[in-house]
């Protein structure tokens, strides 16, 4: 059984407002999905993927935005699977006429794919999975994405994986978030499971050079781009000069900018 799968309701999907404190108690980009647009935390990832005869799988696809976006956007073919039937019928409903989509009601964890997808997503997932069960997803996923794809995560990152989030606080979402990280297990988890780090939000299963994929987890700014430029320059070069290392330096607080970002 998921873990409390009867909190998934349609509402919940679908801009639930909590009516004791009038406090949104739902999964965010409502608004944005209202307008048929994309919530601006996944358009950093999907402005940089080269969509075009890919195979994407979306786990944990709530209403279906990233599945509408990649099927219409030059996808060979998306997958998506949910545990939530009430999931499952939404996104259904706005992916109805793309040829190029299939949508299962089924648990990550028990899932079954081989060497299948190019992209992979799990944006705001794994802070919903028990890590007992998160093992088993990693493996999954491993063996379902190809040598050379790569795997998108977006999950809260917070200084202890016992702090508490605005869901704690509201009857209705209590408890959701029950597999909370930090960078350092989100990294341990990926590596003992044999990923190779692009990014914190980005991950591999080889070491092939994908530049773009260096700066999803930053703004995408131009001096973000020369700066990563710079970062991979020093990696290359083993040199140690002084103002290079400044920039590298300048580089991780940019980084842990993000990470005050990804928690708002």
């Amino acid at each position: 059984m998921g873990h409390l799968r009867e909190k998934y309701t349609k509402d919940y999907f679908l801009g639930a407002i909590d009516e004791e404190n009038k406090q949104p108690c739902s999964v965010a980009g409502f608004e944005s999905f209202k307008r048929g647009k994309l919530d601006k935390r996944y358009k950093r990832y999907l402005g940089f993927l080269q969509l075009k005869g890919k195979t994407v799988l979306d786990i944990g696809f709530g209403r279906g935005e990233i599945i509408q976006y990649c099927a219409s956007n030059g996808a060979k073919k998306v997958v998506g699977i949910d545990f939530s039937e009430n999931a499952c019928q939404i996104a259904s409903e706005i992916t109805k006429d793309l040829q190029n989509v299939e949508l299962y009601v089924l648990e990550a964890k028990d899932m079954s794919f081989e060497n299948e997808f190019d992209i992979i997503f799990l944006l705001d997932v794994i802070e919903h999975i028990p890590d007992f069960e998160m093992e088993t997803v990693y493996r999954k996923i491993h063996s379902a994405l190809r040598m050379d794809g790569l795997v998108l995560i977006q999950t809260p990152l917070f200084r202890s994986t016992e702090e508490h989030d605005h869901s704690d606080m509201i009857e209705a979402t209590k408890g959701m978030h029950c597999n909370k990280q930090t960078r350092s297990t989100l990294s341990d988890s990926m590596t003992k499971n044999n990923f190779r780090k692009y990014s914190i939000n980005v991950w591999s299963k080889s070491d092939s050079f994908h530049l773009p994929y260096f700066i999803l987890a930053t703004k995408l700014t131009l001096i973000n781009i020369l700066l990563e430029l710079l970062n991979i320059t020093i990696k290359w070069s083993n040199r140690a000069l002084h103002p290079l290392r400044t920039l590298k330096n300048a580089y991780k607080k940019l980084l842990a900018q993000d990470y005050h970002d990804d928690k708002e």
